[in-house]
């Protein structure tokens, strides 16, 4: 599993984005799960930053794997007021799509609490479904 501590700034998201790219096409993962999972990645993490508290030092964990198939992307931050859930905001608004996009792309996600820190996860698979049946 890889790991990253960051600042909890808005900046950070692109080295999320780059670091995990990196690393998921060193691994095989193809173009297009890639995108995903950096999509996955960019929503988790600005959520954390939007909803809940930074970890001590002001930064926030995100770790990502890749294992049986699977890409696994984890954030953990210091917690929020709220549990993360997927909204379903009106169409004239312009906030709260961010877990219903993770819904649609992750085969599934979730949050653990342990003590002050919540992670919210998300997994993908490491093929898409079209390279799967052509391989």
């Amino acid at each position: 599993m890889t790991r990253l501590r960051l600042p909890a700034l808005p900046s950070s998201a692109a080295v999320v984005r780059q670091r995990i790219s990196a690393d998921l096409l060193k691994h095989g993962v193809s173009e297009e799960i890639v995108d995903d999972a950096l999509l996955v990645a960019t929503e988790l993490f600005s959520n954390a930053l939007r909803h809940a508290r930074a970890l001590p030092g002001d930064e926030v964990d995100v770790n990502w794997e890749v294992q049986d198939g699977l890409v696994s992307i984890r954030v953990t931050d210091g917690g929020g007021l709220h549990r993360p859930h997927v909204r379903h905001p009106d169409p004239t608004e312009t906030k709260g799509r961010g877990l219903s996009i993770v819904q649609t792309l992750a085969e599934e996600w979730g949050v653990d609490h342990a003590g002050a820190t919540a992670t919210v996860w998300a997994t993908l698979r490491a093929q898409s479904s079209a390279t799967t049946r052509e391989g």
